[in-house]
């Protein structure tokens, strides 16, 4: 059987073709990512999502929907997270995208979200009976879940991504020690019960999955030489020393110096120093001792869930 996701971000939407094996373990056919703004400059309260954006949007689906077409799958599965659920126009960007594609998007709220994100990760990693703590850093919302290998203890999504924060605030490049600290104030004031169920857990591992993690490792294998980070590996266990190094870098170069890293990706330029910000707050807040960079998120979940859910 195969299947196509697509996964409608703020920043990018991802594509995922796969196709499930007699033994049922999945083949990854195909995967692309393009950059999205579903967040307007112009607007403070990054309610109303710009037609230009909207086009932008339908001209990834189309492209999309061809690739997904010469696959020829058997089922094909569309959400749209915190950018369009935000949104005070949704409504007519389902619309728009139905008349102009004829693909079906549904809209999922927070929690959802945050499922597929624990379903993307318990496939892509061995959960023992220790809990993790998992996060999702996207451009409209933060996924925060607190799991082991048989349960979720805790599951929420923040309105506080990266490129809502940044069109709030306006930071300077590259980012000052005082939009460090407030950027940390911000995730203080939001995510206490949180870090305190963390602590009352003596949780000491963060599993971080998006493309925000999947730069960190990229950033590290080439600046370190480390070959051991592979892309078409499930996870990869990060090394914090390195990580806090990049951290380094990330915050005190501008754009420019960014773009030109080695393994950096150019629709995560702008925004990576500020997910970088996050992580590292949370590294030190709670004395995390191990660092893992999952390959599965949301569009994986979506595959994984709609088999789990639809077994023969």
């Amino acid at each position: 059987m195969k299947i196509a996701s697509i996964d409608i971000g703020t920043n990018t939407c991802n594509l995922l073709i796969a196709k499930q094996k007699t033994n049922g373990k999945l083949d990854f056919l195909h995967r692309e990512k393009q950059a999205i703004t579903l967040i307007n400059k112009n607007d403070i309260n990054a309610s109303i999502i710009s037609q230009s954006s909207i086009d932008n949007l339908i001209n990834i689906l189309n492209n999309y929907k061809t690739k997904i077409l010469n696959h020829q799958p058997q089922k094909i599965i569309i959400t749209a997270t915190s950018g369009i659920r935000s949104a005070t126009n949704q409504k007519d960007i389902l619309s728009n995208i139905k008349t102009h594609t004829d693909l079906d998007v549904e809209i999922i709220d927070g929690k959802r979200e945050a499922e597929l994100v624990y379903c993307g990760v318990k496939n892509a990693i061995k959960l023992s009976q220790d809990n993790f703590l998992i996060i999702d850093i996207g451009g409209g919302s933060i996924e925060f879940i607190i799991a082991n290998g048989l349960e979720t203890s805790f599951m929420q999504s923040y309105q506080i991504g990266v490129a809502r924060i940044l069109n709030k605030y306006k930071f300077e490049d590259p980012l000052t020690k005082k939009d460090i600290n407030l950027i940390e104030n911000i995730l203080s004031e939001n995510l206490s019960e949180l870090f305190h169920l963390c602590r009352t857990l003596k949780i000491s591992t963060l599993i971080g999955s998006s493309g925000s993690y999947e730069t960190f490792a990229n950033l590290i294998k080439y600046e370190f030489a480390q070959s051991n980070l592979r892309d078409d590996d499930s996870y990869n266990v990060i090394n914090l020393d390195y990580f806090e190094k990049i951290h380094y870098k990330l915050i005190n170069f501008d754009f420019e110096h960014r773009k030109n890293m080695p393994g950096m990706e150019i629709i995560r330029v702008q925004l990576i120093p500020i997910a970088s910000v996050v992580t590292n707050y949370i590294l030190k807040e709670l004395n995390i001792k191990t660092l893992i960079q999952s390959n599965y998120s949301i569009k994986e979940g979506l595959i994984f869930d709609y088999l789990s859910q639809n077994k023969k």
